[in-house]
C-alpha cells in the first residue's frame, strides 16, 4: 500500500484521484490547498513525489510523447470501456455459478444473445426407492434423456414409467449407495450404462459416449446443430458437488471483441426442489464431462 508523502502532508491537499499515466502505469494526482497539483508514482513499495517541472518532462518524454493527431477509433473504444462496471460480468448472481433466475435480469453491456432451447417436458427428480436410499443423480438425469428418445423409439419405455427407467439405469450404470443413502455413480459408467440399456431394449448398434472436458461449442453443436439434449457431470462443483444434469439448451451473451461473452447452459436439475430450468454459468466447475447418445439404430 502507498504511504503519504511528508511534503504533501505539510502543504495540505484538497483531493486525490487515480490517473492513467500511459501504458500500464497509473499515478495519484494530488490537488493542494493552493490549487496547484502534482502526481505521485507508486514503484513497488516506494512512492515518489514528482515535482511539477519533472512532471512536465515526463509527459513530454519519448516513452509517452504528446500525440500529434486524434485517434477517433481508440476514443470510441475508451468511451465504451468507461461505461463498463468493474467486477466480473454476472458477479452478483449466480453466487455458485447456477440459478433458476434468467441471467437476462443481471447481464449487461451485451450486443446480442445467442440461444437455443429444446422444448422437452422431462424433469424427473431423484426419489427414495425404498424409503431411505436415493436413486442418485446420474440414472435420474439419464432417464430424462431416455424419455426424450422414447418418443421416437417406444421400446425404450416398455412399462410407460420413467421411474422404472431410473431403476433400470441404476443397474446398467452400476450405481451404489453411501451410508447416508446417497446414490453414487462412477462418471465413466454413465455412457456405458446408457448404451447398455438402449441395446437391451432391442437396439444392438446403439452408441453412447463421454466427451472429456468438452468445449462450449460441443454443447452448441449437439443442442442446436443436432437437436439432441445431453448430460453434463461435474466434479466438486460449487453448490452442487459431484452431480449430473440434463442439458436442454444454451444462452450466450455476446459482446465486443475486447470483452468476454457470458455463457450459460440451460439444464434440468433433479433434486426435487421445484425448479424446472436452471442456468449454469460456463466454467464454474473444476472439471466436467458431457455424455451423449450418438446412435440408436
Amino acid at each position: 500500500m502507498a504511504t503519504y508523502i511528508p511534503i504533501a502532508q505539510a502543504r495540505g491537499f484538497t483531493s486525490q484521484t487515480i490517473t492513467w499515466f500511459g501504458g500500464l502505469e497509473f499515478v495519484k494526482r494530488v490537488t493542494f490547498n493552493d490549487n496547484s497539483s502534482d502526481i505521485i508514482i507508486n514503484q513497488g513499495n516506494a512512492v515518489t513525489e514528482i515535482s511539477p517541472q519533472l512532471s512536465e518532462q515526463l509527459h513530454k518524454s519519448a516513452s509517452y510523447p504528446i500525440p500529434t493527431q486524434v485517434n477517433e477509433s481508440n476514443r470510441k473504444k475508451w468511451a465504451h470501456l468507461k461505461k463498463i462496471a468493474f467486477g466480473a460480468v454476472g458477479q452478483k448472481n449466480p453466487s455458485d455459478g447456477w440459478t433458476n433466475i434468467d441471467p437476462e435480469t443481471w447481464e449487461v453491456n451485451y450486443s446480442s444473445i445467442d440461444r437455443y432451447y429444446i422444448d422437452t417436458p422431462y424433469n424427473q427428480a431423484q426419489f427414495l426407492y425404498d424409503g431411505y436410499n436415493s436413486t442418485g443423480c446420474s440414472p435420474t438425469a439419464g432417464s430424462n434423456l431416455i424419455m426424450f428418445y422414447a418418443n421416437s423409439y417406444p421400446s425404450l419405455n416398455p412399462t410407460n414409467s420413467q421411474r422404472d427407467i431410473v431403476m433400470a439405469l441404476r443397474t446398467h450404470m452400476g450405481t451404489t449407495q453411501t451410508s447416508d443413502g446417497t446414490g453414487v455413480t462412477n462418471f465413466w459408467n454413465i455412457d456405458d450404462g446408457l448404451q447398455s440399456y438402449i441395446r437391451s431394449a432391442g437396439y444392438p448398434k446403439a452408441i453412447a459416449t463421454n466427451g472429456e472436458l468438452p468445449d462450449y461449442s460441443h454443447f452448441k453443436t449437439a443442442i442446436r446443430g443436432q437437436n439432441k439434449p445431453v448430460l453434463q457431470s461435474y466434479w466438486n462443483k460449487s453448490g452442487m458437488g459431484d452431480h449430473t444434469l440434463f442439458i436442454v439448451g444454451f444462452k450466450e451473451f455476446v459482446r465486443s471483441w475486447y470483452e468476454s461473452n457470458s455463457k450459460y447452459l440451460v439444464a434440468r436439475n433433479n433434486w426435487g426442489d421445484g425448479t424446472f430450468n436452471i442456468y449454469v454459468k460456463w466454467g464454474t466447475w473444476n472439471a466436467s464431462v458431457m455424455t451423449r447418445i450418438d446412435k440408436i439404430d
